[in-house]
């Protein structure tokens, strides 16, 4: 997200962001390098939608699409952090 570009092209803020995954049932959700799966997604349609400002953390701003889609998998998410370093995907 590249608030700062929009702005200075003269589109001010806030902006609106969408972001979702289809066609994600049955899938497996993997939280390691191993593949270890952890869940199947129950929801074919993953999607989640907020708002971002010059300045704001874009990973904070995209936390409601991430546990929506380990909500959808039946998983417990873990904050992305520096004390976080699972990697977490969706089996295609």
């Amino acid at each position: 997200m590249r608030a700062d570009f929009l702005n200075d092209i003269g589109i001010p803020g806030p902006y609106r962001w969408v972001a979702g995954m289809e066609g994600v049932r049955d899938r497996a959700l993997y939280e390691d390098n191993l593949r270890r799966a952890s869940g199947l997604c129950m929801s074919d349609v993953i999607e989640a939608e907020g708002t971002f400002n010059t300045g704001d953390d874009p990973v904070k701003a995209l936390e409601p699409f991430f546990e929506g889609v380990f909500e959808a998998c039946g998983v417990n998410r873990v904050p992305f952090g520096p004390q976080s370093h699972r990697i977490s995907q969706i089996a295609l």
